[in-house]
């Protein structure tokens, strides 16, 4: 008996899901004094594709707030489980533990597939990690047939063929075997030492079997299908990561090579700010992910690093091409080629020309007081409302008084401070999850902030027009209060295009040149004063305004957001 614990986090729904196709049901676990969450809902759904036997337990029964009536009345409304089906249970006591493994028992089917000796192989890549001793450990569901030590396996993504070198179960201690059978999930270690290389989700193959179906058959017939198990994970948030200083962009990249070994949903790639100088460019599946990554980064390698404000994927069609291209990073949008959308044919067939940006279906759980103030917060996020249902028990009371919403948000939304502006509007009571729902044209532009009339690129972010002015407004903001002053006047502005929408000044340093000349005639102290304002205009031609490091960590951390 195999058993996983998924994490709850919408960040991490990629994991649930390759963790649900490794098994045949799941534990559908409930709190009964606060019934069902929003990460309740989309796990829920994520098991019913897969059409797993799921098994509903509430959790908690010995606290005093305890609702298990309730929540069996909440699974009825909402999942259409009967209630009678409900396992109640305390795990903290240990009350009724032992009916969840006998329900396991009883209502979970046993793998499927074929488990014959002479069935041709096939197994789901699951899971990889690196060992520093033995290389890429991956961890397979074997679905049909049977793989041996000595055996070579080929991967149906990539083609590529390795010897297995060792077999073993997880128990949960590695328990070396000879070979698995269909049914079986375990961990094999084959020559193939570069995690890269394994594709969570692949399907592997024997080699043998692979060569006897290409020559057996020219109709495909008997051709090997891979298993279509779940997607690709894919990065929908990604920041710039730069050095504290020059001198660390080495230790920084072999921080993120070895990190990255053990997590291949992280993609990476070199990138260099003429502000912050040379860093990476990373993709991450939320938020969460980013900040988990940097605190490894951190902790287990002693590598500080400034992270640039987050930004999701977005797809730009420019005038007169047919394909979208997708801009993670702000300086990646040619704002010039796509202004001269004017007297350019539209490409048959393609996109409309400008910049689409992706969408997400947001599930929200949360008590009916506070239905008001999180309606506020999705309308000021550009959201659309899908569904607005209430989870009422039969007495209306209780863990049953619950709203479920549903939204349409944009991703550029979520991924700064969404999370956090809910838990503090209802007091840390609503639970959010969130699911992709493609892209939207929408009205995005760039957002430039220059010092003395010189972009920062590190500063650049892409925004809804319509927030344009009152971001704007709160970066010159800041930056009047974190940059240092000079012997000359700096201006901070923010623009869009040529368009200046928010301007703040920094007085200069002044010396009193007339301090020694008290009794001077009037024409005298004037020409003092004339001889310092032009060595001031002098100087603010020619200086120049270096950021610190310490002041872009403290205004890249807070995004991209109106004050």
């Amino acid at each position: 008996l195999n058993l996983i614990d998924t994490p709850g986090h919408a960040d991490f729904s990629f994991e649930v899901s390759r963790s649900l196709a490794a098994c045949q049901g799941a534990l559908l676990l409930v709190d009964a004094a606060q019934g069902i969450q929003a990460q309740t809902i989309a796990t829920f759904f994520l098991a019913m594709e897969r059409d797993l036997a799921i098994v509903p337990v509430a959790n908690k029964i010995d606290s005093v707030n305890a609702d298990v009536e309730g929540t069996g009345e909440q699974l009825e409304s909402v999942f259409g489980i009967d209630a009678k089906e409900l396992v109640p249970i305390s795990a903290k006591v240990g009350t009724n533990v032992d009916a969840v493994l006998r329900a396991v028992v009883d209502r979970v089917p046993p793998p499927g597939g074929d488990a014959s000796r002479d069935a041709k192989l096939r197994a789901l890549l699951l899971d990889c990690h690196y060992d520093s001793y033995r290389g890429a450990v991956a961890s397979v569901s074997v679905v049909d047939g049977v793989v041996r030590v000595g055996d070579k396996v080929r991967s149906m993504r990539t083609g590529a063929t390795s010897e297995v070198l060792e077999l073993g179960l997880m128990t949960p201690e590695p328990l070396r075997v000879s070979e698995l059978t269909a049914g079986r999930v375990g961990y094999v270690i084959t020559s193939q030492r570069d995690v890269r290389a394994a594709k969570i989700g692949d399907t592997l193959v024997l080699e043998r079997d692979y060569q006897k179906s290409l020559s057996a058959s020219t109709d495909g017939s008997d051709a090997l299908t891979p298993l279509n198990a779940f997607r690709e994970a894919k990065p929908m948030v990604f920041q710039g990561l730069f050095p504290q200083t020059g001198d660390d962009y080495e230790k920084l990249k072999a921080a993120v090579d070895r990190l990255t070994l053990n997590d291949p949903s992280v993609t990476t790639q070199t990138e260099t700010s003429a502000a912050l100088g040379p860093g990476f460019r990373c993709g991450f599946l939320g938020l969460l992910h980013a900040d988990v990554f940097h605190q490894r980064l951190k902790e287990e390698f002693g590598a500080e690093v400034i992270a640039t404000a987050p930004t999701v994927p977005y797809r730009v069609v420019y005038p007169g091409e047919s394909s979208a291209v997708s801009v993670s990073s702000p300086m990646q949008l040619d704002v010039e080629r796509l202004s001269q959308s004017r007297g350019v044919p539209r490409v048959e067939g393609s996109d409309p020309v400008g910049i689409s940006e992706p969408m997400v279906d947001a599930t929200i759980v949360c008590k009916n007081e506070h239905v008001g103030k999180i309606v506020e917060l999705c309308v000021d996020r550009r959201g659309t409302q899908l569904e607005y249902t209430h989870m009422s028990n039969s007495a209306g009371t209780g863990s049953g008084d619950r709203v479920l919403l549903r939204y349409r948000l944009p991703m550029g939304e979520v991924a700064t401070d969404f999370s956090d502006e809910l838990k503090s509007r209802t007091s840390g009571y609503a639970t959010f999850d969130y699911e992709e729902s493609g892209y939207q044209q929408s009205d995005i532009v760039r957002l430039d902030v220059l010092i003395n009339g010189q972009g920062v690129d590190a500063l650049a972010g892409l925004i809804h027009r319509d927030k344009a002015q009152r971001s704007g407004k709160a970066w010159v903001t800041r930056l009047k209060e974190i940059l240092p002053r000079q012997l000359f006047e700096v201006k901070i502005q923010a623009a869009v295009g040529q368009k200046v929408l928010a301007r703040e000044s920094i007085s200069a340093y002044k010396k009193d040149v007339l301090a020694n000349y008290y009794a001077m005639d009037k024409s005298r102290k004037q020409k003092l004063l004339n001889k310092q304002k032009k060595g001031k205009k002098y100087m603010k031609s020619v200086g120049s305004v270096e950021i610190p490091n310490e002041a872009f960590a403290g205004l890249l951390s807070k995004g991209f957001k109106g004050g």
